[in-house]
């Protein structure tokens, strides 16, 4: 097996020959930069991605083997489009053209497919893409992060919400108070309720924040969120989340309270002073932590899982038709209250889309977590409500394959798991205690739903509003389509296992599924 990192290594010099190589075609002009941007997108996704564990990944490593190949091929076609030939030019330029249209299908979906076999759960932030004539972003111009905790994790933001359009100087404007609906703390009011910020009182950490569990003044418990001080988390930023979230009021988000700045002049030497900035955000607080601890270990019966697939459709079709992409939907952003009412938080990278377009490249960012980020944003930047569809549709998924007796299959793995079981048949063989015949209906329902929200082309995923209308029968579920990424083969047998449902602390009752015997579960 070649060694990943040094085929990431060619491929991004690939890709900048490519780039430079675009400049001088003569033939096929359009289709060559499409193909630059493509190139660049992937190589700069790659070189960041090399700090992860997905690159030790067999999946990945074949990919890349492939993806260097196609991109050689590339670079050898862009070459050609260079030169000036007389004799059959027409001829030449169209087969030119078509053998450019498949390259770019090609570079796609070997990418794709690395990274959906290779099932890693990487938070990946870039904002740096470069398709100008200039280097890749340096290593230190984007992040990685990999983290969990009880309350949604904090990662490079890096301003992408929104990208701070105006002008307004945003020290001035904190310090003002401008959220009216919002409480301004200091930092000794929230130290007071944090015990001075003591490890009892942490409940998670990510990559540039801490959340404590605080008391505030009056009782009400809250979860207050301290980031590091760092140029990635900045006074810009702060100000472009809470303009976006103070203005979002539903049941099924995270409500936020209040926040906190302040500056802190230390003394390193006696010659100089430097500034520590302490930036807070105070949330309502989660008592029943985050959706992802309590899939795990199967916490939770039916009925609250249908209550949980709901209440998430609710809240993301509410910020839709606010026009924000959330762009980071996973089981660790989506917490439970203390009657398990879902509400999805971290809005670090939530953005908004013109009210004109419902759907934009962003072309310069790429920002979201493996697994659950769909193919055309991976790829080719496209950005739009479909984005949070998809990964409604892999949590859902996620969701029904944690109850199976079975390893549950987690982040992309549990689309082509659900495929392979819908292509068998779910069937209710037995049911050991007393049973709803409903849920087995609901189950297959909600099945149906996931792989449509998971389809590879946008515009075969249902809207929100329409998921919610599936969800409650009240709109005909449309046959989904197979995953195109889906390289498994079928077996010749099938085995079985059970999907455990705890039916109200009076047993479980067992739905017996028939699996190939090829599928990993």
């Amino acid at each position: 097996m070649a060694d990943p990192l040094a085929s990431v290594e060619k491929i991004i010099k690939v890709a900048l020959a490519i780039k430079e190589a675009v400049k001088t075609v003569r033939k096929n002009k359009e289709q060559c930069r499409e193909i630059r941007k493509r190139v660049l997108r992937v190589s700069a996704l790659l070189k960041r991605l090399q700090e992860t564990e997905i690159m030790q990944d067999p999946a990945m490593c074949d990919s890349l083997e492939a993806l260097e190949e196609t991109l050689t091929h590339t670079h050898d076609l862009i070459i050609a489009c260079q030169k000036k030939n007389i004799m059959c030019h027409f001829c030449m330029a169209w087969d030119l053209a078509k053998q450019l249209r498949e390259v770019k299908q090609d570079i796609s979906d070997q990418m794709v497919d690395g990274i959906f076999a290779a099932n890693v759960n990487a938070t990946i932030i870039l904002t740096s893409i470069q398709y100008a004539a200039c280097p890749l972003p340096p290593k230190n111009a984007g992040a990685v992060d990999i983290s969990h905790c009880s309350h949604s994790t904090y990662d490079d933001r890096c301003g992408l919400m929104n990208h701070s359009k105006n002008n307004v100087p945003a020290r001035s404007v904190l310090q003002s108070a401008p959220f009216s609906c919002l409480t301004k703390f200091s930092l000794s009011e929230l130290e007071t309720a944090t015990n001075g910020f003591s490890d009892e009182n942490l409940i998670g950490r990510g990559g540039f924040v801490s959340v404590y569990k605080g008391v505030l003044h009056g009782g009400l418990v809250v979860a207050i969120k301290r980031f590091r001080n760092s140029v990635i988390f900045s006074q810009d930023h702060l100000y472009d989340e809470l303009n976006l979230v103070s203005k979002l009021q539903h049941k099924n988000l995270v409500k936020l309270l209040g926040y906190g700045y302040e500056v802190i002049q230390t003394v390193v030497r006696e010659e100089f002073q430097a500034q520590a900035r302490l930036y807070f955000l105070v949330e309502e607080h989660m008592p029943n932590g985050n959706l992802e601890d309590n899939l795990k270990g199967f916490r939770l019966d039916w009925f609250n899982s249908f209550h949980i697939i709901q209440g998430i459709a609710h809240g993301l079709n509410y910020l839709h038709v606010q026009h924000i992409v959330h762009s980071d939907l996973k089981p660790s952003n989506i917490l439970l209250d203390s009657n398990i009412n879902p509400k999805i938080g971290d809005f670090g990278i939530a953005r908004m889309l013109d009210h004109g377009n419902m759907t934009t490249r962003d072309v310069s960012c790429l920002a979201g977590t493996m697994g659950y980020m769909p193919p055309e944003y991976i790829v080719e930047g496209i950005l739009s409500t479909k984005y949070d569809v998809y990964s409604f549709g892999v949590i859902l998924l996620e969701i029904i394959s944690s109850m199976c007796s079975s390893k549950p299959a987690r982040r992309q793995a549990s689309v082509e798991w659900a495929w392979e079981v819908r292509r068998i048949g779910l069937l209710i063989k037995e049911i050991k205690v007393r049973c709803n015949a409903s849920e087995g209906d609901q189950i297959k329902r909600c099945m149906e739903v996931g792989l449509l929200c998971t389809q590879f082309n946008p515009a075969d995923r249902p809207t929100m509003g329409d998921v919610l209308e599936m969800l409650n029968g009240k709109k005909e579920l449309p046959t989904p389509r197979k995953p195109r990424y889906s390289k498994r083969r079928t077996g010749e047998g099938v085995r079985n296992f059970t999907l455990s449902v705890p039916n109200d602390g009076e047993g479980v009752r067992n739905f017996a599924l028939s699996v190939p015997n090829d599928v990993r579960l």
